[in-house]
């Protein structure tokens, strides 16, 4: 039963595949002459002589597949035959196709050999260009960095001479009386090819004198703000009378900054050698500005603190110092003060500023040592009060008593 079914759903398909055959071969002739239509367009609008390929013909192979097709259909083959009708489609399509590209080889080879011509009549003003280059880099830069990409182009530039004998070729592949375009199509694309080896290594080569540019004028640059830098740190050091603990380092860049002017002044530059001289010397110098601005800030502060503090702890001592105990905090402070003038004498000013700290901590010791002393004095001086007022109070009763024994007196009497 099952065989029986898949027999009878077999005949159902082969019958609607014989319907859609015999479609297919009645449209064909329509499908046909639109394929011939197009190729004929395409050819009168493009004058095109169909050297190297046959669209008609293709046409007249897809109505042959067309027949068979039929053929096939009517012994009942319906796998041929759907071999066949696909082979008629194909071949219809195909027939357009190749005019079509022929067509655009056309257009696309005009277009190219047009570019070919302009970027041949542009390669001398650019050839002039590059050699003025290569005059100003061999002046000012090592062949090191650019003798390679130069001959790189120059071997490249060679290429125009073989470009130009291959365009009269192509230019004549592409005679309308010739139209061998696919042939020309394949050598323009080797001249391209060349030409953008030459584009790249033209670049390439200007693209580095650029860059060596650029670096000389970053190192140029390093250099004055190197010597700002360096100038201004000298300065400070004289306009706040700081005592220098960097001789070294001023030595040191002292010897840069001849250096680096030393490198400028001789060509061609060795811009490895300048680009870390110059490199270095910003470097240090900006850290020798912000060391010795940072001094100055400590100086002025530690100075500022010292003056702040001096003036307050000699009045406190000259009015409570002959009677009260702060010999001890005199002693230190004195003491501290010439450890922070030696400290800033010989420009050790982080360690003056920790010992103006150490000062600033004493003097709040020595304000509550003063009220301490303050506060007894006070107290004394309450408590004696006090006493005197209560010995008045005790002498003004026994002269009372006095009286009182007077007057029994004078009665006893």
């Amino acid at each position: 039963m099952i065989h029986v079914d898949e027999e009878i759903q077999r005949l159902e398909q082969d019958q609607q595949s014989v319907s859609k055959y015999a479609e297919q071969y009645q449209r064909f002739p329509e499908q046909m002459n639109q394929s011939r239509n197009s190729v004929s367009q395409i050819v009168e609008e493009h004058r095109l002589k169909l050297v190297r390929i046959d669209p008609y013909g293709k046409i007249e192979e897809a109505q042959q597949s067309n027949e068979q097709m039929l053929d096939r259909l009517k012994l009942g083959e319906v796998p041929v035959t759907a071999q066949h009708a696909e082979r008629a489609s194909l071949l219809l399509a195909e027939a357009v196709q190749i005019t079509q590209r022929l067509a655009d080889l056309k257009l696309k080879n005009a277009r190219d050999i047009q570019s070919i011509v302009t970027k041949l009549s542009q390669y001398a003003a650019q050839d002039r260009e590059l050699s003025a280059l290569t005059a100003r880099a061999q002046t000012q830069y090592r062949g090191k960095y650019w003798e390679q990409a130069w001959r790189q182009y120059r071997e490249e530039l060679q290429a125009v001479d073989t470009v130009q004998s291959a365009l009269r070729r192509v230019t004549q592949w592409c005679n309308e009386d010739v139209q061998e375009y696919e042939q020309a199509r394949s050598e323009l694309d080797h001249i391209l090819a060349l030409l953008q080896k030459l584009d790249q290594a033209a670049e390439h080569y200007s693209d580095l004198i650029r860059k060596l540019d650029h670096k000389l004028e970053e190192a140029k640059q390093m250099q004055a703000s190197a010597e700002d830098s360096f100038a201004q740190g000298l300065h400070t050091i004289d306009r706040h009378r700081i005592c220098s603990n960097w001789l070294q380092q001023e030595k040191s860049l002292a010897a840069m900054q001849s250096s680096i002017r030393q490198l400028l002044a001789q060509q061609p530059y060795d811009m490895d050698l300048l680009t870390d001289t110059g490199t270095r010397f910003m470097n240090e110098a900006n850290q020798f500005l912000s060391a010795v601005e940072r001094a100055a800030i400590q100086k002025q502060n530690v100075e500022q603190e010292l003056a702040r503090m001096e003036q307050p702890y000699r009045s406190s001592s000259a009015k409570y110092g002959s009677r009260l105990n702060v010999h001890q905090y005199g002693s230190q402070f004195s003491s501290i003060s010439t450890d922070v003038d030696r400290l800033m004498h010989n420009g050790a000013y982080d360690e003056a500023a920790r010992k103006s700290g150490i000062l600033t901590a004493m003097e709040q010791a020595y304000e509550s040592i003063i009220r301490q002393e303050r506060q007894q004095e006070e107290a004394a001086a309450r408590q004696a009060a006090n006493r005197n007022t209560s010995g008045n109070s005790s002498g003004g009763s026994s002269w009372g008593n006095n009286n009182n024994s007077n007057s029994s007196g004078g009665s006893s009497w």
